[in-house]
């Protein structure tokens, strides 16, 4: 399903942006928590300050999955694969599920990006947590995907910001579902793209960020490619995991683990068998 231009209430924050830049939330469902999981569902959430037009743009997509979707990334988003490999999501009803319509990913991504930039105007992406996972996973789905034309309008045209950042900056710590909590939203369903994509503008408006607060803690596509190349994980700043935990996790590389939270570490860890207590760290460069 994609959805575009639903007309709902305009956030407002304290301080307009740069003119014309056009601010949008945006999240991921994936399959899993590297960079080369598949891409399950697609959410962008847009509000615009320099124009009085009163509606936020919004764009849902479900994507086609190629590999198998984990028990434990179904837990959380609700999606999963039926008997035909077709994208399903779970329903309140015990064994019932909805099948949902989707897009190969190529053309799902080509979509995104050429919605987001129909007007060419400079697009400021705020997500959560999205510096250790987002922003990577779909930047290297694009890079493969996406004409070189396009990925040269998205670098020169977009940047990235995320909330939790921003808000850590201020001295306030907590995952998007504490934040949204204590903004009194609606109830929604969080671990949805498009949801979670709301959750964010209730949190942005909720705790009156500013523009300058986001624009002040963006980065440049450019920076989040090299950023992929020399981040590093507060699990492993100056540590070592023991060789037996190295073994247990097989197939995750250092690159890939660079990017989990810690807490998608340690969950990641524990479907492998290893808990949080067996992990040894030793005061080592890696």
């Amino acid at each position: 399903m994609t959805l575009f231009s639903r007309e709902v209430e305009l956030l407002q924050l304290e301080q307009d942006p740069d003119p014309g830049v056009v601010v949008f939330a945006f999240d991921l469902e994936t399959n899993g928590m590297t960079t080369r999981c598949d891409i399950l569902q697609i959410g962008v959430k847009g509000f615009n300050w320099s124009t009085d037009e009163g509606f936020v743009q919004e764009f849902n997509q479900y994507v086609t999955p190629t590999n198998e979707i984990p028990q434990h990334s179904s837990r959380v988003h609700h999606l999963a694969r039926d008997e035909d490999g077709d994208l399903v999501k779970e329903t309140d009803t015990p064994g019932n599920h909805e099948k949902l319509e989707t897009l190969p990913i190529k053309t799902a991504l080509t979509n995104m990006w050429e919605w987001l930039l129909k007007d060419n105007p400079p697009v400021l992406l705020v997500g959560f947590n999205n510096s250790r996972f987002d922003n990577h996973i779909i930047l290297h789905h694009s890079k493969i995907c996406c004409e070189p034309d396009l990925m040269d309008r998205v670098r020169s045209r977009v940047h990235f910001t995320d909330l939790r950042t921003v808000l850590s900056q201020r001295g306030e710590q907590g995952n998007l579902e504490s934040h949204y909590n204590s903004c009194d939203g609606p109830l929604l369903e969080l671990h949805d793209a498009i949801s979670d994509c709301t959750a964010i503008c209730w949190v942005l408006n909720g705790k009156a960020v500013s523009y300058d607060e986001l624009r002040g803690r963006a980065v440049s596509l450019e920076s989040v490619l090299q950023k992929k190349n020399k981040s590093s994980h507060p699990l492993l700043i100056g540590k070592l995991v023991t060789p037996k935990v190295a073994e247990k996790i097989g197939f995750i590389t250092r690159e890939n683990y660079l990017k989990f939270s810690e807490e998608e570490l340690i969950r990641f860890l524990k479907t492998k068998g290893v808990t949080k207590k067996s992990i040894t760290l030793c005061v080592k460069k890696w």
